[in-house]
């Protein structure tokens, strides 16, 4: 429903995805660049950013930065307020450009970071305290920078049941051998469609996506585990140890174990 992690990183990007999670970006210090279709934000300390659900988008980090991200399930957003629409709201802090605007953000940056304090509770009434500076937090939000109407330059995905159900599909289960011929079969929809709306919606291959999964889910646990690098690449669905490399190459120019020793570093 709700996951916040707060992370230092170094030198690292976050290939284009996709999830039904509202996400928010604090950066504690340092920068970090990210990518929401054609537009690019470059948050650096101090700034807040809201990405809807649905939203393609990507980051990079080019040097060692601490940041918070909390992302929150689209369907706890319908459930506390179903006829609100939370991906209206127009927040990044980039876009502030008066002290009544900045006020705003500090509020709400405030009430962001008390609620992060909370998150590890021990109980079920740290975790009532937790969810109520929760919803505070997002009516705060709401009240302050919703937007309707307004185009923010996000390539959100389009609310069509199939295409929305399938990137759901392969979000859960990317670490699995899931060809395209198999989602063609679940779905009962013929492999020339397939590919051409997955091109269409995500801008990158089936291939490419599954990818990126991938990377994202090693690269966490690279930074947030002791676990080796054999077992990571199997719990993340590489099929085998070239595969895995061939990624980092790709990507960082560099293997899976150089890669794991610079985020140490």
């Amino acid at each position: 429903m709700v996951i916040i992690n707060i992370e230092a990183n170094y030198g690292y990007a976050i290939g284009e995805h996709w999830h039904d999670r509202l996400e928010f970006i604090y950066i504690i210090d340092g920068e970090t660049l990210v990518t929401t279709d054609e537009n690019q934000y470059l948050l650096s300390t101090g700034d807040f950013m809201m990405i809807p659900y649905g939203a393609m988008h990507s980051n990079f980090t080019s040097k060692k930065t601490q940041k918070i991200t909390l992302q929150i399930r689209s369907t706890y957003l319908k459930s506390i307020c179903p006829q609100f629409d939370f991906n209206q709201i127009d927040c990044c802090s980039l876009n502030c450009h008066n002290i009544v605007e900045y006020q705003k953000y500090v509020e709400v940056i405030s009430l962001f970071k008390d609620m992060v304090k909370m998150f590890d509770y021990k109980d079920d009434f740290e975790k009532f305290g937790f969810y109520s500076h929760l919803n505070m937090f997002l009516y705060k939000l709401g009240k302050y920078f919703y937007a309707a109407n307004t185009e923010k330059g996000y390539h959100q995905i389009p609310y069509d049941q199939v295409l929305y159900q399938l990137l759901l599909y392969i979000n859960g289960h990317y670490k699995e051998n899931l060809t395209l011929n198999e989602l063609s079969n679940h779905f009962h929809v013929s492999l020339q469609y397939l590919s051409k709306i997955l091109k269409k919606h995500l801008h990158i291959t089936y291939s490419e996506y599954v990818t990126n999964l991938r990377m994202n889910q090693a690269i966490y646990e690279m930074k947030n585990t002791n676990k080796d690098l054999l077992t990571i690449l199997h719990d993340c669905g590489f099929p085998n140890k070239q595969s895995f490399i061939h990624a980092f190459k790709s990507e960082y120019q560099m293997t899976p174990s150089q890669f794991r020793r610079a985020l140490n570093r």
